[in-house]
């Protein structure tokens, strides 16, 4: 999703530890 760049910066590491980010 374009929204876990928003909500994470770091949406890339976010992915890793946060599953549901993807």
């Amino acid at each position: 999703m374009s929204m876990d760049a928003i909500v994470f910066p770091h949406a890339q590491a976010s992915r890793k530890l946060h599953p549901y980010a993807n």
